[in-house]
């Protein structure tokens, strides 16, 4: 699969006809015409691809002097996507026109007014077969090699451990995802460590006559690993070499500790989501939600802050739902749960929150807390996130010598628990109360800062560790008071920057990297951080994490955009080549072919189970109401409220096509709107319900699935309506807008009851009404 620029050449026509249009003169390779020869009409550009390819999006560079009031793309004669000038303004500079069809013509038709009309050769952004498997996220270099695919035989390991537990690996998951794959006639495959494969480099070659996986270390193996499986297709490798390695060295995901009943999801996710997406670190919160031996005290306030909140006695305990969901775990419930992600060769780096966020030690140690008279409350956070409940204190004093005793202590256990390799983050962020105390109030808060920070990292290098923190505190902005304090700290410090979403317009490392600190883009979120290819070049940016900063579960995650980020994220740090302009052919790419075989494996589903999908009738409704673009894509569609399908059939899972006819507002933090739900009717007489949430399992349909939801405000839940849903039609309107329905994929949890008939009723309260496409049995 190829991924990139499409090849074709431009040819120039009068606006929606056939009559060559030459430009007045090519200067640099920009096409001119001038006023007096297009006035206020236009020009169609006509692309012809050599095959039919998948095209994302066309990119248009305008002269500097040029401006156009639309640009619309035709694919295939189709209106295919457009770009309108806004309120008078018009077009100008560089235009990226997302697309999302597979075509092979394609037709550029700008508008003129009255102003010189000049432009670069037009960029086909897209996807095109090209005989070689689909390996994501992009490798390096992959090269087709001649003949037949091949099944696959012995499985061999050199002597080294690494090895040895990557060839397990691999046996396991060729079961897992072919079942009966191994041929006694097959090729032999080849395990090796290679230590001069450095900085996570794998090699794959698949040949006639073997299969060979090398690499220096054992999770650049799992990748090789990973590599191999993606070249495979009913139980045959296509032939080909692989040579990768990551374009950034950190590569990380932010999660609290799981709770106890979630500590297997948590594992799937690392085995069936991090390992394939190629992440190689795992930042671990751990607030009170592991117990603290030396301090019971701080793990028993932290159990009774949270019972309390959960019982509606007091506000929510901050972190609570993100660490073990407000429980307790074990000491050794942690380590072995670490343990697990670090067999595979993750590196661990433990968070341990100081300074601020510490309500999970000023909740037991009130004592301690550094409290101001005067409230704080952030009432608009389109460009602020709220404040910490003042129920609780939300940071130690940094006056009190019992306050670095206690951290410490609380170090030391974690540490020891956690067994970190380099690093361990200690927090600092969203420190408000600094310097507002008796003893602090005269001091300068950033002196208080930095003694802080100083002693921390001081503390970590005798055990020979280097310190992580946030990085707001040190941005010249108004919210923080301790700016100066960037030119006095420690300059191996790595610094983890998320203010980045407070200043869409800024390039806010810039603060940070003049004075020598290493920088790692922090809640790096794909939805939103913005001029990502340049900022990430920049020398000492390492690389970034995906945060979650919610409870470790798949409905959660799923709920707030979480797989979505991890599995676009991963191209963003992985391929040196990553290009903005391609968000809709990944997008595609990810849908069609990579999550829903990820989310079938993250739930135990082995094997591929849409052998036998039958579609069901849907009873005859009015349909009057419904649009006409919409039905052009589903033209069955129905209204759904009421409609009561016949399945008669055993079945393993049924498919709902729906979509919205209006959408809701997706409010940050807050549940999501429930505006139905399914009910499944067995023969026996039993039921099962699936509720239907919009922006959860249900979007509307004149909209792109998977399209970030651009404002600010959404920055840490951008991505709607994903990994519960697949698109299964996708179109355009009369003018080249999207129009989308989607797949909705229920398991039957008792796949031996015969299933009578399903059903939709609609929330009295639901104002997005409904439509059903279609529903289909997977026996």
């Amino acid at each position: 699969m190829f991924i990139g620029r499409l090849c074709a050449f431009p040819a120039f026509f009068h606006r929606g006809t056939s009559l060559p249009f030459p430009p007045d003169a090519c200067d640099g390779g920009v096409y001119v015409w001038n006023w007096d020869t297009v006035y206020d009409t236009g020009v169609d550009v006509a692309l012809v691809l050599a095959a039919p390819a998948f095209v994302g999006a066309v990119r248009l560079a305008l002269a500097p002097d040029s401006e156009i009031p639309y640009a619309q793309v035709l694919a295939d004669g189709r209106p295919s996507g457009i770009l309108d000038a806004r309120d008078g303004a018009p077009l100008t500079g560089e235009l990226t026109i997302p697309v999302g069809v597979t075509a092979q013509t394609l037709t550029l038709r700008l508008g003129a007014n009255l102003k010189k009309l000049a432009f670069s050769a037009p960029e086909l952004l897209g996807a095109a077969e090209d005989g070689l498997p689909f390996v994501y996220p992009t490798p390096e270099r992959i090269v087709s090699v001649p003949g037949a695919p091949v099944r696959l035989g012995e499985v061999r390991a050199d002597a080294s451990g690494d090895a040895a537990f990557a060839a397990d690996y691999l046996l396991s998951r060729l079961s897992e995802r072919f079942g009966g794959w191994y041929a006694p006639d097959g090729v032999p495959v080849t395990v090796a460590v290679d230590e001069s494969l450095t900085e996570e480099r794998y090699r794959v070659e698949i040949t006639p006559d073997s299969v060979t996986l090398t690499a220096g270390a054992r999770l650049p193996l799992l990748y090789a690993v990973e590599t191999l499986l993606s070249c495979g297709e009913d139980g045959r490798f296509a032939l080909c070499t692989v040579t990768d390695a990551p374009y950034k060295p950190m590569r990380g995901f932010h999660f609290g500790l799981p709770p106890r009943e979630e500590l297997g999801f948590a594992r799937r996710l690392i085995r069936y989501v991090l390992i394939p997406m190629r992440y190689n670190q795992l930042f671990v919160e751990f607030a009170g939600a592991m117990r603290f031996l030396r301090h019971p005290e701080i793990s028993e306030a932290w159990l009774e802050g949270n019972r309390a909140a959960a019982e509606h006695r007091q506000p929510a305990f901050p972190h609570g739902e993100m660490d073990a969901g407000g429980g307790l775990l074990e000491q050794d419930e942690v380590r072995a749960f670490l343990d697990y992600a670090r067999d595979f060769g993750f590196e661990i780096i433990p968070e341990v929150q100081s300074f601020g966020h510490v309500q999970y030690i000023t909740y037991a140690h009130p004592e301690l807390a550094e409290r101001e008279e005067r409230t704080n409350v952030v009432s608009d956070t389109r460009g602020e996130d709220a404040r910490p409940d003042e129920f609780y204190a939300h940071c130690y004093c940094p006056s009190l010598d019992e306050s670095y005793r206690i951290i410490y202590d609380l170090i030391d256990e974690i540490v020891a628990v956690a067994r970190p390799q380099r690093f361990v983050h200690m927090g600092h962020d969203e420190i408000y109360q600094l310097g507002v105390c008796p003893r602090c109030r005269e001091l300068d808060p950033a002196d208080l800062y930095t003694k802080h920070v100083t002693a921390m990292h001081d503390y970590l290098a005798k055990k020979g560790l280097r310190m992580m923190i946030w990085s707001d505190m040190l941005h010249p902005t108004e919210r923080y008071k301790s700016p100066p304090a960037v030119s006095r700290l420690p300059r191996d410090i790595v610094m983890l920057d998320f203010i980045w979403y407070f200043h869409f317009d800024l390039d806010m490392e810039d603060h940070l990297l003049p004075y020598g600190y290493d920088v790692v883009m922090g809640n790096l979120y794909s939805s939103h951080y913005p001029r990502y290819s340049a900022r990430a070049a920049k020398p000492h940016m390492l690389g970034g994490e995906v945060s979650t900063w919610c409870r470790m579960d798949e409905y959660t995650l799923a709920k707030k955009g979480k797989f979505w980020d991890l599995l676009y994220t991963a191209e963003m740090l992985w391929n040196p080549a990553y290009d903005e302009g391609q968000r809709v052919t990944y997008t595609h790419l990810l849908s069609s072919r990579l999550q829903p075989r990820l989310r079938d494996t993250l739930r135990g589903i082995r094997l591929p189970v849409e052998d036998g999908k039958t579609a069901l009738a849907l009873p005859d409704a009015e349909r009057s109401a419904l649009p006409d673009a919409l039905l052009s894509l589903a033209p069955g569609a129905i209204p759904a409220d009421g409609a009561e399908i016949p399945v008669n059939a055993v079945c393993r899972r049924l498919v709902f096509e729906h979509a919205t006819l209006w959408n809701l507002p997706r409010i940050a933090w807050q549940p999501l709107p429930a505006i139905g739900a399914y009910t499944v009717r067995y023969a026996d007489g039993g039921s099962v319900t699936i509720p239907v949430e919009y922006n959860g399992n249900v979007l509307c349909w004149n909209r792109r699935y998977a399209d970030p939801l651009p404002q600010q405000y959404y920055r840490h839940q951008g991505y709607v309506g994903t990994w519960f849903i697949d698109p299964s039609r996708e179109g355009k309107d009369g003018a080249g807008r999207d129009t989308l329905v989607c797949a909705l994929t229920w398991d039957n949890p008792d796949p031996a009851r015969a299933i009578a008939s399903v059903r939709y009723d609609a929330a009295q309260t639901d104002a997005s009404v409904l439509v059903l496409a279609g529903v289909s049995a997977v026996r």
